[in-house]
């Protein structure tokens, strides 16, 4: 996804912004357009 991409889906409000927080802290950051199976995907793949 391209930083114009992620533009566009933030000036119409469409972004999501998940956080993983591992066992070592090392917090990682994850942006992704909100729609409830972008959401489910998101959950899905941190099992």
């Amino acid at each position: 996804m391209t930083n114009e991409e992620i533009g566009e889906m933030f000036n119409r409000n469409n972004l999501i912004r998940g956080y993983v927080y591992p066992q070592d802290g090392q917090r990682s950051e994850y942006w992704f357009e909100k729609s409830p199976s972008n959401i489910a995907n998101f959950f899905m793949q941190l099992t």
